[in-house]
């Protein structure tokens, strides 16, 4: 059994050289300088966000995160709150 490790290294590995190429490999770099953000976290969060471009300031980023917090903590984790 390969240490999860290693699993994480290679999907980061993986990641690094299928972003390469992608239209939003700059906003993942980016996204990855702030504080060292690991590349898991900058590809996922390029990927729900899009274009970052649609938004004129930092305010209407931060207004559509709010709208739209559901979508970024994960459906399946609002849905397991409302069973309660």
């Amino acid at each position: 059994m390969t240490a999860p490790p290693a699993r994480l290294q290679r999907l980061e590995q993986a990641l690094q050289d299928q972003g390469k190429p992608w239209r939003l490999a700059p906003v993942v770099e980016a996204l990855q300088a702030l504080r060292g953000g690991p590349c898991t976290v900058a590809v996922t969060t390029g990927a729900a966000l899009g274009d970052l471009t649609r938004f004129d300031n930092p305010r209407q980023l931060m207004s559509y995160l709010v709208q739209n917090q559901a979508t970024f903590l994960g459906m399946s984790r609002c849905a397991s709150h409302s069973q309660s």
